[in-house]
């Protein structure tokens, strides 16, 4: 089973192939966002993250929500 973790590990893999000056830091972004959500599992499974109203579930939902868009074939 595909964790949100390993979505985002992913995703910062399939980044440091892309050309251009954003594709490193937004990689070890991602890197970042992957051991977060290693360390706190609860912040990146999915839930109604807007009636959560906590500014950190937001963050990572977007941070997954990236990395799905560049593992479903995204273009920089």
């Amino acid at each position: 089973m595909t964790t949100p973790a390993d979505e985002l590990h992913t995703a910062a893999a399939e980044m440091r192939r892309w050309p251009g000056p954003a594709a490193e830091p937004l990689a070890q972004l991602l890197d970042a966002l992957t051991d977060l959500a290693r360390e706190y599992p609860d912040l990146a499974h999915d839930h109604n993250r807007p009636a959560c109203d906590d500014y950190a579930c937001d963050v990572m939902g977007r941070a997954i929500t990236l990395a799905r868009a560049i593992n479903a074939g995204g273009q920089p």
